[in-house]
Order: structure tokens, then sequence, then C-alpha cells
């Protein structure tokens, strides 16, 4: 049977994943900075609320387990004893089996309903708190493998039924990111259904009915700004999950990493962020484990024992950038480049930048299994990396110097839902561009089109310009009319830019993402599509993939 307070609780749960964030995160500083009373008094607040939350469901074991917390914490609050980096260490643990007990409860029905695993440790850790002597180092208990057998139910006992005040949050209100969603959803059928009503308006020339519809178009266009900023949070609560990870993986490997976050207020689409954090997950873990040299290497090489890994993120021209910087072995492009002519990736002939070497450990056939002392063991999981950048319609790109470190550049949409687009012909049949990938559009004069036929690329104030014709690239037929007037749209998407050659510039158009079909998953230099007024379907041009392949044909 459901716990007759069920909604309560899961709101209780959802408070005490934040609070849990929050004491993790104040004990990481601790760690850096020493003794704050300010990040103590946070510690202490999560065990004091998680202990309140619990009597008043009665939740007498969880009850039992954060007031030892607390008790030990109080006095650390009042410095009757010391904190130091072993307890830190065991804290970090108790933060963790307070999530984990938790979550029993909630999949539990909201019960208090615990394995024995979990039970066994609970009172491992009570004792640990209970003696704790920070005049020793004590061995940390170990728990062991989880055993789901017998499981028990907590029956009645008495309740503890001090309360934490409540947080005033008047300005804030939490809602299902489902619900979110739907509205999101609606949206995107209205900026279509208005698309249509406005081409109707047009057609039947009702002066009074046309400005009625631009009025409704220019509300739609703000409430759809407004609905799209509701979904777009921080990146902050990503990043700082990274500093355990660092903090936990460095000290079994002998290594004194000093993780720095920039940027963490930059804002981005929800469903972007839970899809890139394994791919950051990922990234953050090979700096650790294989970019950053240990103490003892970075001392031999009279590199400064504390190495330094930056996490930052930023805007960039309607895009965000997650850059993932370390300052540790770098990469050899030499023993790269060997490495991918044994693999058949490329010919020991090819001409490569040396940007182009480094992303060859994104290949997937690229592995450095055998390398790992050589090339840092980059290259393993680099692939699956690359591959969900790409499923997000971005970038990644690396640059090292061998001794010196490496960095990680990725860049993004901001958002997955609807898009502000610019509309253009190919023939007759219209296609969308990315409004905030566009710089200029220029008509294709006859003294460009000359330089086009013969080498592929413009001279654009001084600047070579690559030039694709996406007629050619689509595989159109052409029709022979020398009247016909042609444009050039100059797109651009991190370094690289390319102009594409169009008939028609039919302006800007706010666009509703459709995903394509599984048929069309191979279908090169289309990323989308969306629905016209008219109910016809438009593709949205791939424009990372388009420039891409742009600058390789003509480099």
């Amino acid at each position: 049977m459901a716990h007759p307070e069920e909604n309560l609780v899961f709101l209780y749960h959802a408070e005490s994943v934040d609070l849990l964030d929050e004491m993790e995160s104040s004990l990481l500083y601790i760690q850096q900075h020493g003794f704050d009373k300010e990040h103590i008094n946070t510690i202490f607040r999560t065990a004091h609320t998680i202990k309140g939350g619990a009597a008043t469901f009665g939740y007498d074991i969880l009850v039992d387990f954060s007031h030892t917390a607390e008790n030990l914490l109080d006095d650390i609050r009042s410095e009757k004893k010391n904190i130091n980096n072993d307890l830190i260490t065991f804290l970090l643990k108790i933060k963790d089996h307070f999530n984990t007990m938790i979550e029993s409860i909630i999949q539990n029905d909201c019960e208090e309903i615990y394995d024995q695993n979990i039970i066994k440790v609970t009172k491992e850790y009570k004792e640990y708190l209970e003696n704790y002597d920070d005049s020793q180092v004590k061995e940390e208990p170990k728990p062991k493998s989880k055993d789901l057998s017998d499981i028990p139910k907590i029956g009645d006992q008495e309740k503890d039924l001090t309360t934490q005040p409540a947080k005033i949050q008047t300005n804030l209100l939490k809602i299902e990111s489902k619900k979110i969603d739907a509205i999101i959803n609606l949206l995107g059928e209205m900026v279509i259904t208005t698309a249509g009503v406005m081409e109707h308006s047009k057609r039947i020339n009702d002066k009074p009915l046309k400005e009625s519809v631009d009025n409704l178009y220019k509300i739609l266009e703000e409430l759809r700004e407004a609905s799209m900023k509701s979904r777009m949070i921080p990146i902050a609560d990503t990043f700082k999950k990274f500093q355990r990870t660092v903090r936990d993986i460095s000290l079994v490997l002998d290594k004194n990493i000093d993780l720095h976050i920039e940027g963490a207020d930059t804002e981005l689409d929800r469903i972007i962020i839970e899809k890139i954090s394994d791919p950051l997950m990922h990234l953050v873990r090979n700096a650790v484990d294989h970019g950053i040299e240990t103490i003892q290497e970075r001392e031999d090489k009279n590199k400064p024992s504390i190495a330094h890994i930056i996490l930052s993120a930023s805007h960039e021209a309607g895009n965000i950038v997650i850059e993932v910087k370390d300052d540790g072995r770098g990469l050899d492009p030499q023993k790269i480049l060997d490495k991918a002519v044994e693999k058949n990736l490329i010919s020991k002939d090819d001409k490569l930048h040396e940007n182009e070497i480094f992303n060859l450990i994104m290949q997937p056939g690229f592995s450095t299994a055998d390398l790992v002392t050589d090339l840092s063991g980059r290259g393993v999981g680099m692939d699956v990396v690359k591959k969900n950048i790409d499923q997000l319609g971005g970038s990644i790109d690396i640059n090292s110097k061998l001794g010196q470190g490496m960095t990680v550049t990725i860049k993004l949409r901001l958002t997955l839902a609807i898009i502000d687009g610019f509309m253009i012909k190919l023939n007759n049949d219209p296609y969308i561009i990315p409004l905030e990938m566009i710089t200029e559009c220029k008509e294709l004069t006859d003294e460009y089109k000359k330089v086009v036929k013969q080498d592929c690329y413009i001279n654009l104030r001084d600047h070579i310009l690559p030039i694709l014709d996406l007629k050619e690239f689509f595989g159109y037929e052409r029709i022979k009319d020398n009247n016909t007037k042609e444009n050039i749209v100059v797109v651009s998407f991190g370094i690289l830019k390319v102009g594409l050659i169009v008939d028609e510039l039919l302006g800007e158009f706010q666009t509703v993402i459709k995903p394509m079909s599984k048929v069309f998953k191979n279908l090169k230099g289309i990323s989308g599509a969306t629905i016209l007024g008219n109910g016809s379907v438009t593709p949205i041009l791939d424009v990372p993939v388009l420039l891409k392949y742009a600058n390789q044909k003509y480099k």
C-alpha cells in the first residue's frame, strides 16, 4: 500500500537531493580552502533537515542515522572537534548513504524498507560517527556487496519531531519537467498553425485579418521565447558533480588535481544538459585518469605538483561552448599519425593539419589500448563521445601541446525544440538554415560565378571563402536559364566558414524542429525537418556537416 502522504514524500525526496548536492559541494570546498563556518553550517543544516523530514513521516532508522551525523557535525560546527581530509572522505560517503536510504524509501512505495546491506552499512557508519576521534586516523568501514534477500519492514518507534524551519521561496515554483515539455510541444503546433493562418490571410487579402494575425504572431514569438527560457537551466549542477569525480580518482591515482569551474551560470536546454552529461563525464575522467601525470612524474618534469583541469561554459553566437582543458601530458601528433596509418585510417601520403591529426583519435577504428603511456589512452571511447555530440547537432574539436596539456572544445545549440530559421529555395524546393549560423547573404554575380567554376572559392573581403553548391551537393539537375539569379549564404560554425550557393532567399521563418525518421538517418546535410503552414515538410540543413564537407573538399 502506498504511503498516505506520498506527494509530500516525493517533495521531501526532491529537497533532500538538492540539499545533499549542496553538502557535497561544501565538503569539497572545505577540503580545498580549509575550515569555513558558512559551509560547515550548510552541511549541518542538510543532516538536520533530513532528520526533521524523516521524523515527520515516521522514518525512524533514517531519523536515528541523521541524528548521529548531526551530533558530530554540531561538534565540528562549534569547533569541539576538527575536520580533516579523512573525515571529509567519510562524510562524502555519508552523503551517498543518505541518498541510498531515501531512494530505497521512494522505490518501496514511500515505506521505510531497506535491504540487508543498507541496514548493515547504516549500522557500521553510525558506529563510526559515534566513536569518531579527531586525534586518531580511523579505518573507514568498508561495506560489503549487497544482499537483496530478506527485506525487513521497519515498525513504529518513538518519533523525534524536531523540524527545520522551511525555506522561504517566494519566487520559485517546482514543476515536473514533462509538463514544461508538453507546453513546448503545444507551442510548436501553434507556430505551425499560425503560419498557415498567415498564408491564408495573405491569399484573401483581408487587411484587418492580416493585422490581427501579425499581432498574434508577435505575441506567439514572445510566448515562445518565455516558454523556452522556462526549460533553460544553469549547467552548474552538471559541472559540480565532476568535483567529486576528480577528487575520488585523483586520491586513488596519487595525483593532486585542482578542478576550476568557469561559466557555471551559463544556461542551456535541460534536454541537452541531460544528453551531454555522460560525454562530459568521460572527458573529465580521461583528463584525470590518463591526461594528468602523477605527482612524482610532474616533479620529474619540473612541472608544478598541483595539476589543473578547467571546465568552462560560455555563449557564442547562439551556441554554447564547453571546454575541458588540462595541463597534463598532451598528445604526440607523430605517434597518432603512425597509429592511424597502421590502422589504415589514413594513407602515409595524406597531409593533415595538426588539428585534423588530433581529431583522428575520435575515429571508430582508432584504438590506443597498446599506447596508453604514449597517447594518454585518449582514444578509448572518444568515438562514442563524438557520436553523442553529433546526435545533438554539435561539434567536437581537440587541440593539444605535447607535454603541456590538451583542450577538448564542444559546441552545441542552446535548444533543440524551436529555432529562428532562414528559408531558402533550391529550384522550387524550400529549405531552412538556422538563422544563428548565417553571417551574411550576397548575390552570386557573374564575376563570382567564373571564380567558383574554376576554384570553388571566392575572395570575400581579402579572405578565402570555400563555396558549396547546394544543388550539386543534393543532386539537383541544372535548369538552363541564364537569367536565373543565384545567391551566396555565408554560414559559420566555430572556426569554419563557407558560402552556400542557393537560388532564392525567402527570409526569416520561425522553425519547429521535427526529428527525421530512421529511414533518413544516413542522409547527409539534413539535421531535421519542419512543417510549413501549408502542411508541407521542409528539411533543415545540417550546417556543421556542410561546413566540414566543403572545407575538406576544397582545402
